[in-house]
């Protein structure tokens, strides 16, 4: 590939001694509390390129794609797009300089002028290419990242501004490479990048988690059937569109599954979805979106990357899954919930792109959420009172089961405490068991005509005894006999507890001991 770059450099228009040190030193220190967002900002350039190209007639939108490359050897990223590209005559103004952009008020996505920037704090070098046509070189712009960081902790007091930025960003052309240069193409590399924390803009697997969920890629079809009834409910949100978006070759897809993993052993499933829209009072869409519905049987753990309600505008993150969490009663339950909230553009962005700034539209915005919110709270709190007396319910199932297993009654008296006792246990159960659960109606039904009939008729053990088998035993031999059988059961620690309880009362100087027996 040719490399002639020009040294000369016209002058920078957007940077004048009216843009003070503090713009570099926000690019150099890092605009981003994550550096994968200056990966998301250059996906964001290249989708309104793309649209750009599309409304131009330049191409089907079906055709236009978002490459991203991460190349761990070389330690360099590159996002290239194929969308409209920049006109050679403003490349200079555009690239070469800071705080100049022509999106204001167009609607696009991108409106600040320095996000492009966005990247040169992790990498020693980042560098721009682009064409619009096939007759045009390729226009290169280049900011050395050590030599601003130099200039930076440098420049003088007296120092205009400009002729700093001068010193560190190169202007020119270079012949286009048949191979790697298409007719029409935009490409932003990040070389020698810098390791973050865990190296987290080296990590492809992270990263395409990260794109999955923040970037303006499509759902899985396959994967989220719910998926053609949101798309369809989010066409009317201006600037809803999906794109293809391919990391080291394979497209980056939403992380919307049906199975949900709750917690450690226990999986959750998206059984729907709840379609919403949020309306000001003076009519004006501000809002559409949805929410899964789920068992809601816990905060979800974070390595499931679709959890929470995401708010996205031009079908972008803005923020995380904890942005509406101070708006739920409970910030807890943020992370219980799945979903997505697609604002439209009457809602401002920061300049960081994690929030939004103070309007009106904003502040309708946020007492509709907040009434959301509410109601998604309640869903949690129902979810986890059905669950307690689900547990109940299967509790006393359970107890009663039990109990009916005995054959017999040892007297009258027994008899009569166990009908009582079941008796309260089967009303506790009707009242907690709702009336469409046939099954378990049949179930209690037939353990009511059970309890009926020993009621009725009681089976006694005195009246079950086999005389044959007790006869020549004394009682000292039954008792006796019964102890080698209570023996013979593991009863665990409490064996010979029992066994006392058991003979006590005819043991000779036990206490309460009735004398029977002797």
């Amino acid at each position: 590939m040719a490399s002639v770059l020009s040294q000369e450099v016209s002058s920078r228009r957007g940077v004048s001694g009216g843009v003070g040190k503090h713009l570099l030193d926000v690019i150099t220190s890092g605009m981003y509390s994550d550096p994968r967002m200056a990966i998301r900002e250059y996906i964001q350039n290249a989708a309104d390129s793309i649209d750009q190209a599309s409304t131009q007639g330049l191409y089907a939108s079906d055709n236009a794609k978002i490459q991203v490359t991460v190349e761990g050897r070389e330690r360099t990223i590159t996002v290239e797009d194929n969308g409209q590209g920049i006109d050679g005559a403003d490349v200079d103004g555009r690239l070469g300089s800071l705080g100049c952009s022509t999106k204001g008020g167009s609607g696009q996505r991108g409106f600040r002028g320095i996000g492009r920037l966005g990247g040169l704090a992790y990498c020693d070098v980042l560098r721009f290419e682009t064409r619009r046509t096939s007759r045009e070189p390729v226009h290169v712009v280049e900011w050395n990242g050590d030599a601003l960081r130099e200039q930076v902790s440098h420049i003088a007091g007296h120092e205009h501004l400009g002729d700093a930025v001068r010193r560190i960003a190169t202007v020119g052309t270079r012949r286009a490479d048949r191979a790697t240069d298409p007719d029409r193409f935009f490409r932003v590399r990040m070389t020698n990048v810098h390791r973050f924390h865990s190296d987290l803009l080296m990590n492809v697997k992270g990263l395409r988690e990260y794109l999955a969920q923040t970037a303006p890629v499509p759902y899985g079809r396959e994967e989220f059937p719910f998926a053609e009834s949101i798309e369809q409910h989010l066409g009317a949100v201006a600037g809803h569109k999906s794109y293809d978006v391919v990391l080291n070759g394979v497209s980056v897809i939403r992380p919307y599954r049906v199975e949900v993993d709750a917690r450690e052993g226990l999986v959750d499933r998206i059984r729907g979805t709840e379609l919403v829209e949020c309306v000001n009072g003076r009519g004006d869409l501000l809002c559409r979106g949805w929410y899964a519905q789920t068992g809601f049987l816990s905060a979800l753990p974070q390595h499931v990357t679709m959890r929470g309600i995401r708010v996205r505008q031009g079908n972008i993150a803005v923020g995380d899954e904890y942005f509406l969490k101070d708006l739920f009663a409970e910030s807890r339950f943020a992370t219980w919930h799945i979903g997505e909230l697609h604002v439209t553009p009457l809602l401002k962005l920061n300049a960081r792109r994690d929030g939004f700034e103070e309007s009106q539209e904003y502040e309708d915005f946020l007492e509709w959420a907040s009434m959301l919110c509410r109601r998604l709270g309640g869903l949690c709190r129902q979810s986890s009172k059905d669950r307690s007396t689900q547990q109940s319910v299967e509790r006393l199932f359970k107890d009663l089961d039990r109990q009916f297993e005995i054959p017999f009654f040892v007297d009258e008296e027994h008899a009569r405490q166990f009908v009582e006792g079941a008796e309260l246990r089967l009303a506790r159960l009707r009242r907690l068991v709702a009336a469409p659960d046939a099954d378990r109606q049949q179930v209690m039904d037939s353990m009511a005509a059970r309890l009926a009939k020993f009621k009725d008729h009681p089976v006694l053990l005195r009246n079950t005894l086999d005389g044959r088998a007790l006869r020549g035993k004394d009682n000292r031999q039954l008792l006796v006999d019964l102890c080698r059988r209570i023996l013979s059961v593991d009863h665990g620690e409490s064996a010979s507890a029992f066994l006392l309880e058991v003979v006590g009362p005819y043991l000779r100087g036990q206490k309460g001991s009735s004398g029977a027996g002797q």
